[in-house]
């Protein structure tokens, strides 16, 4: 993984600094925070550098290769003709587990109409109505673009083909308030293959450190990277 700005840290004083963050002598080299160093620096134990916007993305990788989905679904004796059944009624169970986890822990399946709505302003919107602090806040849901598995016929062959192709299809996004992490969500695609990522945002590991440790930490810039896994 190449990252333009690699994580670092600034240490400004003697104490000890956080668990897992490296150091360095050079002061900081914006203004204001070194302004705001300089002027508590009895307090200020390091300063952070680095992205506050994490985003994991996972997929069944195999699956995105016809031959492996076509093997797939011979195993599981799924034929051509019937893959729209089978697709939609994993896309039923998808999205019964994700309304059965928001019974579960008593918290509100909210549909967004559009993609125009900010689903985060929505989530932390719950969070502040509700005064949590940890745990799920919110199942969200909208409709998004997104690469999936369609039954095309083939008029050469006259017969049905897989074909991995772009539509829209209903997505979940999963709101937590994490104990270490802050606020971060899972977003999960409801039709085949089923992508996944998950997503820190604002700082939420910083805000954490700053609460959990009571100091003062100048937190990183604002960025975003986007790391793909399987």
């Amino acid at each position: 993984m190449d990252l333009a700005r690699p994580l670092a840290a600034t240490k400004v004083n003697d104490a000890t600094p956080l668990s897992g963050m490296s150091t360095k002598t050079d002061p900081p080299r914006d203004g204001v925070a070194a302004s705001l160093v300089h002027a508590h620096r009895s307090h200020v134990i390091g300063v952070l550098h680095g992205f506050d916007r994490l985003r994991l993305q996972g997929t069944l990788r195999s699956l995105y290769h016809p031959e492996v989905m076509v093997y797939y679904l011979r195993r599981a004796g799924v034929l051509w003709k019937d893959f729209k059944t089978f697709a939609t009624g994993l896309t039923d169970r998808v999205r019964q587990a994700a309304v059965q986890l928001a019974q579960t822990h008593r918290r509100p399946v909210i549909y967004l109409p559009g993609r125009s709505t900010s689903k985060e302003e929505v989530a932390r919107h719950v969070a502040a109505r509700d005064r949590l602090t940890a745990g799920l806040v919110a199942v969200l849901s909208c409709v998004e673009p997104c690469r999936t598995w369609f039954a095309r016929g083939n008029r050469a062959t006259q017969k049905l083909e897989l074909k991995l192709q772009w539509g829209k299809c209903l997505h979940l996004y999963f709101y937590f308030v994490h104990e270490q992490l802050g606020w971060l969500h899972l977003r999960l695609q409801t039709w085949f293959p089923c992508s996944l990522s998950n997503s820190t945002a604002d700082s939420g590991f910083t805000e954490v450190h700053k609460r959990s440790r009571n100091q003062v930490v100048i937190g990183p810039a604002r960025s975003c990277i986007q790391c793909p896994t399987t």
